[in-house]
């Protein structure tokens, strides 16, 4: 969660274009992170009465809510035909989100349309895979396989525009640093 908030700070300092990649993957980690955390009993059992009782309104509502929110982070680094069928998963998802928040207020079951929110996600994330995986095609369909935003970024660095860079993988930022 406080990754998530990490990056929505730095995205506000920021303040040029190529921010909303970086604000839609704040949101995404701390959703993630703050879905965890009130699902946490010990953090329920020493939480407020009005918590606890919102605790499963707010988990049903981002559980059904974090898949458009994920697809908002990729569609930023997406482009062409990718872009589309991302832009399609994410009204199919936003619809199923919805129809399941409705049903969870009028019945109270939280989970009914679940499943087919998490078959969307993984039938998402295995097109996302193939396309990262081969990198003629991420070439082609995402907007950073030609290290222009690292470049950018470096450019950035050079001018003392911030001081710090956080990085989720060092690997992947490694192999992409080797600039010319």
């Amino acid at each position: 969660m406080f990754l998530g908030l990490i990056a929505c700070g730095i995205a506000a300092m920021r303040r040029h274009s190529g921010v909303c990649a970086l604000i839609w993957l704040g949101i995404w980690g701390a959703t993630y992170g703050a879905m965890r955390l009130t699902q946490s009993p010990a953090v329920l059992a020493v939480s407020p009465r009005w918590f606890q009782v919102g605790a499963p309104y707010v988990n049903t509502i981002m559980a059904y809510l974090i898949l458009v929110v994920a697809l908002l982070s990729w569609l930023e680094l997406s482009q062409g035909k990718l872009r589309f069928f991302l832009e399609l998963v994410m009204f199919v998802g936003l619809a199923i989100g919805l129809v399941g928040i409705v049903f969870f207020l009028l019945s109270g079951a939280s989970s009914k349309l679940m499943p087919y929110n998490s078959l969307l996600a993984i039938c998402t994330l295995i097109a996302l895979v193939m396309v990262v995986a081969v990198p003629k095609v991420a070439r082609k369909f995402l907007v950073t396989s030609d290290s222009r935003v690292l470049h950018r970024l470096v450019a950035d660095a050079h001018k003392r525009r911030f001081d710090v860079v956080a990085v989720w993988t060092f690997d992947r930022f490694a192999r992409a640093s080797a600039l010319s």
